[in-house]
């Protein structure tokens, strides 16, 4: 595989674990105004914050922007009580699973960072991509984020900065919701 065509396939890499990373970040006035109103009648404001963060806890569906020519990303990423993150990359058949942490900035504000190993076909481990997001809940169930990615190889040498943005239009996340059976 040539050094470009290693870069294109990490570029798409780090759009879709950007898409992931995003889904985790919005809420509504509406959300906003319930919270309130029911932290009015809690005695801490550690409890207000736990009830903010638990807005992005959950499964989303993300989808990355890519840049003219490129497939769109459509991932998956789950942010778990505790700051825990896991996503996945249906266009990344060489990467390990998006392993990492998101946090409550404030209000319907939230960052998050992860990890993905990433293999050349053969399945040699060549490096990580690293992907940085900062996500704002724009509804109970949707989110928009941006994001910034880089590649370094197994010493640690930066491979590819993936900069900041995706095609330039926002990652958007749409929670997952249970659907019952029809049976």
């Amino acid at each position: 595989m040539t050094l470009r065509k290693f870069a294109l396939f990490l570029s798409l890499t780090l759009l879709v674990i950007i898409s992931t990373t995003l889904l985790r970040a919005q809420t509504s006035q509406e959300t906003n105004d319930q919270f309130e109103a029911q932290s009015e009648s809690r005695s801490s404001h550690g409890s207000w914050r736990e009830l903010q963060a638990q807005q992005l806890e959950g499964s989303w569906a993300i989808v990355v922007p890519s840049p003219p020519g490129q497939p769109v990303r459509n991932v998956y990423g789950s942010f778990a009580r505790g700051g825990v993150f896991i996503g996945s990359d249906r266009l990344a058949p060489f990467a390990s699973p998006q392993h990492g942490v998101w946090e409550h900035l404030g209000g319907n504000k939230f960052a998050y960072t992860f990890k993905q190993d990433q293999f050349d076909p053969l399945g040699n481990f060549v490096g990580i991509l690293t992907v940085r997001a900062k996500l704002s809940l724009t509804g109970r169930d949707k989110f928009t984020a941006a994001a910034h990615g880089e590649i370094r190889d197994v010493n640690g040498n930066l491979l590819v900065d993936l900069g900041c943005g995706s095609g330039g239009e926002p990652i958007r996340g749409t929670r997952i919701k249970l659907e019952l059976p029809s049976c």
